[in-house]
C-alpha cells in the first residue's frame, strides 16, 4: 500500500511544485483581501464557519460572536452562508456562497435567490436576491420578520442548477436576547481555504461512505491468443516453395479459405502422372502373381510334393508385393489429390488460410526448401485474446477465492470477469500458476505485458478514491472538510485497495466530507502560510 501511495504522491507533487509560483499569487494577492459589494467586515484569521447550525464568527458583521455561519449540502448543490444574528424589525442581511456539485466543485455565476422565512407551513416573509453579487455569492437583504423559529427556506433558480435549501433560524425579539443566544455551532477546522480559492482550482469533496471493496492480490499478466485462434502453418512435405501470395505480410488480415502458398513436394520430383501409373500397374501385376504362386504352392503343400520353406518363401514374396502394391496406390492418390486445374502446376500443394486472423510471423520466401514439419508462418485473431494472469507459489493458497479480475490499462481499470479456465501445474522456470480471464475487444497485443488484480472476497467498509490520500512525511493523510472554508488534516490507517479506492480503516468518521480533488492545493496553501509567504486573512 505504501509503495503505490508513495509512487503517485511523487507524481503529483512534482505537478503541484511546478505551478507554486501561480498558487501564491492567487493565494497572496488575489484572496488576502476580497470585498463582498461592500459589506464590510473586520479582518479576522479565518479559521473555519459552521455547520447546520450558527456560531460566533468574528467577521464583524456587529461584535465578535454576532456572526452566524451555515454549511449545507444538498445533492446537486453546496451552501456556505454567513449573516448576523436575526432580530425582529432590523436589517436581514444574508451572505450566500452557492456551490454546484459534481466531479469539480463550480460557483454559481448566474441567476436568482429567494429567502423564504416558513413557519407552521406558512410563509410569512420573503426576501430575493435577484442577482449575484459576483462569482458564486448572492446577497438578499431585507427586514428580519416576527420573533420566532421559522424554515428558512432558500429556492436557488439558475441556468446551472434549480434547488431548494432548508435550514432552521431564529429571529430575535430585540438585541439583547441576540447577544445572550449561543446557537449550536459545528467543529471548525484549523486550515482556511476559502470558497473563491477552491472556485479557481479543481477541487471537490464527497461524504466517507461504505463501499463494497474486494481484497486484490497484484500480479503480472501477458495476453495471448484463445485457444482456437491462434494457427501455426507447418509444410505438410517436403518442398520448394513455389509461390506466395502478395498479400501475406507480417501485420495483413487474411481471411478464412485465401491461398496462402503453393509448395512443389520433394517425393513428386522428376515425376508425372503416367510414370506413376505405370509403375502401379507392374507392382499389382507382381502381386497378383505372387497371389497366384502361393495358391499353387499350398495345393501342392497338401500332397506333400513341396518342402515347408518354399510355401514360407512364397508367403513372404506375396507380403512384399502387397506393401509395394499399397504404397505405389497411396503415391498416386497423393499426386491425385494435389493436382491443380492448371497443367503446368500438376502436383504443387496448395495451402490455405485456417481461420480469420492476423499475420504475426512469416518463416518462408519464395523459392526456399522446406522439410516437412517446419513452421511456415502463424496467425492470430486479435479479437479473440485472453489474459494469463501468473499467480506465485507463495498465494496459491487463495487460488479459491479467485472471483474475477482486472487489468491495468494506461490510469484505469479493465474489468475481466470471472476465471475462463485455470492450469493443471506450476511453470518450472516461474513458478506461478496460470490464470486465464476473458479480454474485451480492444487495442491489445499478442504478449503484452500488463498489471492484473485478483479479485479475492468483498465486504463493505469506509473507502474514499486514491486521489483523495496524500503522502506526509510517510504518513496517509486525508483532508476532511469541516466548514465551508475550514479543513483538517487527518492520519489515517489504510486498509485493501480495489482499482481507484482504498479502504479507510482510521481516522475519519462515516459522513465526513473528504477532499478527493485539490488536496495538494490545500496542503501547499497550508505550508505557505505557515511559512509566511502569504496572508490569509479574509478581510471583507
Amino acid at each position: 500500500m505504501t509503495s503505490y501511495l508513495w509512487a503517485w504522491s511523487r507524481a503529483c507533487k512534482a505537478r503541484v511544485w511546478m505551478g507554486l509560483f501561480g498558487l501564491t499569487l492567487l493565494l497572496g494577492c488575489k484572496h488576502s483581501h476580497h470585498d463582498h459589494g461592500g459589506h464590510s467586515h473586520g479582518g479576522h484569521s479565518h479559521g473555519g464557519h459552521g455547520g447546520h447550525g450558527g456560531h460566533g464568527h468574528g467577521h464583524g458583521h456587529g461584535e465578535e460572536g454576532d456572526t452566524v455561519a451555515v454549511t449545507l449540502y444538498t445533492e446537486r448543490t453546496e451552501l456556505f452562508m454567513e449573516y448576523t444574528k436575526l432580530v425582529s424589525g432590523k436589517k436581514a442581511s444574508f451572505l450566500a456562497h452557492l456551490t454546484v456539485l459534481g466531479k469539480t466543485f463550480k460557483p454559481v455565476t448566474s441567476g436568482y435567490l429567494k429567502v423564504m422565512f416558513v413557519q407552521g407551513g406558512v410563509r410569512k416573509h420573503t426576501i430575493v436576491a435577484r442577482s449575484v453579487l459576483r462569482k458564486g455569492i448572492f446577497k438578499p437583504v431585507g427586514k428580519a420578520p416576527a420573533p420566532g423559529k421559522y424554515k428558512l427556506v432558500m429556492s436557488l433558480t439558475s441556468p446551472q442548477v434549480l434547488d431548494t435549501l432548508v435550514l432552521p433560524v431564529v429571529v430575535y425579539a430585540n438585541e439583547k436576547e441576540a447577544k445572550a443566544a449561543k446557537p449550536k455551532a459545528d467543529e471548525e477546522g484549523d486550515i482556511s481555504f476559502l470558497k473563491e480559492q477552491q472556485w479557481n482550482l479543481p477541487f471537490a469533496n464527497q461524504p466517507l461512505a461504505q463501499r463494497t471493496m474486494r481484497k486484490s492480490l497484484d500480479v503480472v499478466g501477458s495476453i495471448e491468443p484463445k485457444s482456437g485462434h491462434f494457427a501455426r502453418v507447418t509444410a505438410p512435405a517436403s518442398g520448394v516453395v513455389e509461390w506466395l501470395s502478395p498479400k501475406l505480410q507480417e501485420g495483413v488480415l487474411m481471411k478464412r479459405g485465401q491461398l496462402l502458398l503453393r509448395i512443389t513436394p520433394q517425393l513428386f520430383a522428376g515425376t508425372d502422372l503416367p510414370q506413376l501409373q505405370q509403375v502401379l500397374s507392374k507392382v499389382k501385376s507382381s502381386y497378383e502373381q505372387a497371389v497366384w504362386e502361393l495358391r499353387r504352392l499350398r495345393r501342392m503343400a497338401k500332397q506333400r510334393a513341396v518342402a515347408p520353406w518354399q510355401l514360407k518363401q512364397a508367403q513372404v514374396q506375396k507380403q512384399q508385393w502387397k506393401d509395394q502394391w499399397d504404397a505405389a496406390k497411396r503415391r498416386l492418390r497423393l499426386f491425385r489429390r494435389t493436382r491443380m486445374l492448371r497443367t503446368n502446376r500438376g502436383h504443387s500443394i496448395q495451402l490455405r488460410v485456417p481461420l480469420t486472423g492476423s499475420v504475426t510471423k512469416l518463416l518462408v520466401t519464395p523459392g526456399m526448401f522446406v522439410e516437412q514439419g517446419r513452421p511456415l508462418l502463424t496467425l492470430i485473431n486479435r479479437k479473440k485474446l485472453t489474459v494469463e494472469a501468473m499467480l506465485p507459489e507463495a498465494s496459491l493458497s487463495e487460488l479459491s477465492k479467485v472471483t474475477d479480475a482486472s487489468m491495468q490499462v494506461g490510469s484505469r481499470w479493465l474489468g475481466l470477469g470471472p476465471v475462463l479456465r485455470k492450469g493443471v501445474q506450476l511453470d518450472e522456470t516461474t513458478r506461478t500458476f496460470p490464470l486465464f480471464f476473458d479480454l474485451p475487444a480492444g487495442e491489445f497485443w499478442v504478449g503484452q505485458h500488463t498489471k492484473v488484480q485478483l479479485h479475492l472476497q468483498s465486504r463493505k467498509v469506509l473507502a474514499v478514491p486514491v486521489s483523495a490520500i496524500l503522502d506526509d512525511k510517510g504518513k496517509s493523510v486525508v483532508f476532511v472538510q469541516n466548514t465551508g472554508e475550514s479543513f483538517s488534516k487527518r492520519e489515517v490507517v489504510l486498509g485493501i485497495r480495489d482499482r481507484d479506492w482504498v479502504e479507510v480503516r482510521s481516522g475519519v468518521r462515516a459522513g465526513e466530507r473528504v477532499v478527493v480533488t485539490g488536496a495538494y492545493e490545500i496542503m501547499i496553501s497550508q505550508a505557505l502560510k505557515q511559512g509566511g509567504a502569504v496572508g490569509h486573512g479574509h478581510a471583507h
